[in-house]
């Protein structure tokens, strides 16, 4: 499970040096209406309303999510104080933290 957790964070870094991860609830939100968004990813302790908002719109668009991390872990990983949700603007990134994911932390409804 550590390596898992160590390959899924190295992509995180990955993308977001490439410019593909969008981090916080308004940008990424904006970003799955304007059809961006690959991967929608939300911290397992994300706030229950923001979680709910992000949910919705990422199914009413059709875009996967799931749930790996912490706030405080993203917030490290991206330096700042604490990231409750990011979003993966390109395929190739998606695809391979859908395939690190278990079946049962990636959602599509």
């Amino acid at each position: 499970m550590f390596s898992e957790n160590k390959k899924l964070y190295g992509l995180l870094g990955l993308s977001r040096r490439a410019g593909k991860l969008i981090l916080g609830m308004d940008a990424v939100l904006d970003a799955i209406r304007r059809r961006q968004v690959t991967l929608l990813i939300l911290a397992t302790d994300a706030a229950p309303g923001s979680k709910r908002r992000a949910e919705t719109t990422a199914s009413k668009y059709g875009v996967p999510w799931c749930q790996f991390g912490t706030r405080q872990r993203f917030g490290e990983l991206f330096s700042r104080r604490a990231c409750a949700i990011l979003a993966l603007t390109d395929a190739g990134f998606a695809a391979a933290v859908q395939t690190a994911l278990t079946k049962d932390e990636l959602k599509t409804e």
